[in-house]
């Protein structure tokens, strides 16, 4: 049979074994705790560069649409206007 002695060392080992581990984990966790934070960090960027993209791209399909209406507008005006004046030239 073991004496008290050897229980206590052999405790004491395995104490200091399990502290090594908890100080090894909490290392693991603060690492990984940056890491998603970093990672936060960067989806948070990279959602804020994709809302501006589409902004950006709304302001400039209305810029288009806008672009296109007044072109067709401003052709058939010119359309009408020219058609009015050779049918006028032509009467």
């Amino acid at each position: 049979m073991q004496s008290n002695k050897d229980i206590r060392e052999s405790l004491a080992a395995e104490v200091a074994e399990k502290h090594d581990e908890i100080i090894a984990l909490r290392r693991m966790i603060q690492h990984l705790t940056e890491t998603c934070r970093e990672a936060e960090i960067m989806v948070r960027f990279k959602d804020d560069i994709i809302k501006q993209m589409r902004k950006d791209r709304k302001a400039s399909e209305f810029k288009v649409s806008t672009l296109s209406c007044s072109g067709l507008t401003h052709h058939l005006v010119w359309s009408f206007h020219y058609e009015g004046s050779c049918h006028h030239l032509t009467n």
